[in-house]
């Protein structure tokens, strides 16, 4: 199957591209009587990523769509997994990102960012924490609309990784 959008091949069943998050069989406002004319309609955009990428470009994939887009965010869900792919550099990967949003033309432009960090024994969030709220004073004008702390152990190491989105 196609994307009727964009074109790009999606799976059989999807309802929404994975590529350029539009609806795939969309019921148009005057067909479904509980949805008003000037009700925005609630889009979702999922990013997945394959392969073992690591954050930088998963991060850089989604800030591209994120700087096309005039929306207002309504809520944002993510998974991630432990990238060991390289001995001594183990990351907390995002590898699917969620986000449900109306487009309006005064919506927002949105960016998306992290923080990593990696030890030997234990695991704890405070590096992470610590870097996100020195950002945090340094960028008083920002507003972090979603923030997350995933980490991961293995084999007696931790990652951990606090991702977030600000406008």
């Amino acid at each position: 199957m196609f994307c009727k959008y964009c074109g790009k091949s999606i799976d059989e069943d999807s309802i929404f591209c994975k590529f350029c998050g539009k609806p795939q069989n969309e019921v148009k406002p005057e067909e479904n009587p509980e949805v008003k004319k000037d009700t925005p309609e609630l889009e979702t955009k999922i990013f997945t990523f394959g392969g073992m990428a690591y954050n930088e470009k998963n991060i850089r994939q989604i800030n591209e769509w994120l700087a096309s887009q005039r929306i207002i965010i309504k809520s944002v869900s993510a998974n991630a997994f432990m990238n060991t792919n390289v001995p001594m550099k183990w990351e907390t990967v995002i590898n699917r990102l969620e986000i449900r949003y109306v487009t309006k033309p005064e919506g927002k432009l949105y960016q998306m960012s992290y923080f990593k960090s990696w030890k030997w024994i234990g695991s704890s969030y405070e590096k992470v924490t610590a870097a996100f709220e020195k950002w945090k004073k340094e960028n008083p004008k920002r507003t972090v609309i979603w923030d997350r702390c995933m980490g991961h152990q293995a084999d007696g190491g931790s990652t951990q990784s606090l991702f977030f989105i600000y406008c």
